[in-house]
């Protein structure tokens, strides 16, 4: 049954030891060492919380100590009442099914498999949905296998790695909630990349080339966010980060209602429209308001609104 994390036991300083000296066993395309978090897979894997994460994990490195491991710890350091889900399926109408019941999909890093790009195919219209009602994808990556072939699989945000190994990040955007409380420069560690972007916008950049290290593009009501980071490695910054994309995209910040509705010929409707700031950090958002009609000049209707 699902539990607090509050109520699971830490490792010991002795237990992260063993575990980092197995992880520079198999670091593969990795060097130096593996960061180890607090709690285990299967301690994350039961605790209960709000925020519904699911992340896909068919050729993630699963091992204790790994990068999914990883991640998870670095998203419940500033995120307690986090929840994790997982699943490894190829099946679109499967995938669909669980995204449903999901607030955020996590593509962690996929260092087991050098493409995954028929697999995003596959999952486009599940996640255009999912990310045009409000929800976000999260992709996280170091150099360009599983994770990032994924993403230009769905078409849904280009990306190009260039470099990758560590770096100086600089804040780009400071108005983005994805930097809140981050320092203007911090150190990306190993597993790091910087890349390029043809349709998303910069969050985060390398301090000498000024490529991007953070990216990210809004679709309809929601967004999808790639971090060059596939936290094999990290610090608190890097958690922040990561912790930021997950709280700011919690829900989105505008609504309206009714949400669907007929309107006789020449005849007009109110919507209202509602904003609301619950579980947003502080920042400037931005969104639309897409309107779906019959009207073949101006259709879909979209209204912006910040």
């Amino acid at each position: 049954a699902a539990s607090s994390i509050q109520n699971a036991a830490l490792r010991t300083d002795q237990e992260k030891m063993v575990i980092q000296q197995e992880a520079a066993q198999r670091a593969g395309k990795n060097n130096g060492a593996t960061s180890v978090g607090s709690y285990d897979l299967n301690i994350l894997f039961s605790t209960a919380g709000a925020k519904r994460i699911l992340l896909w994990t068919g050729f993630a490195d699963t091992s204790f100590g790994g990068e999914l491991e990883n991640t998870m710890n670095a998203i419940k350091q500033y995120v307690p009442d986090a929840s994790f889900e997982r699943t490894a399926t190829s099946s679109a109408s499967e995938f669909a099914a669980r995204l449903a019941a999901s607030d955020i999909f996590i593509m962690p890093e996929q260092e087991l498999i050098p493409n995954l790009s028929s697999l995003g195919a596959t999952f486009t219209p599940a996640l255009t949905s999912f990310i045009q009602n409000g929800k976000t994808m999260i992709v996280l990556d170091h150099i360009e296998l599983g994770a990032t072939t994924f993403l230009r699989g769905t078409g849904l945000l280009d990306i190009s790695v260039l470099s990758a190994y560590e770096f100086t990040a600089v804040v780009h955007d400071p108005a983005s909630p994805l930097v809140k409380d981050l320092p203007s420069t911090f150190y990306a560690m190993n597993g790091s990349n910087y890349h390029s972007s043809s349709n998303g916008k910069k969050i985060v950049r390398e301090q000498n080339s000024s490529y991007n290290m953070v990216t990210q593009r809004d679709i309809g009501a929601g967004r999808v966010i790639y971090i060059g980071m596939d936290f094999y490695s990290y610090n608190n910054d890097m958690a922040r980060l990561l912790a930021n994309a997950v709280v700011s995209s919690i829900a989105p910040f505008v609504s309206t209602t009714p949400a669907s509705g007929v309107v006789a010929p020449a005849g007009s409707q109110e919507i209202a429209v509602t904003f609301s700031a619950r579980n947003l950090q502080g920042g400037e958002y931005r969104n639309s308001i897409t309107i779906n009609n019959n009207d073949p000049l101006r259709n879909p209707k979209k209204l912006s609104v910040v």
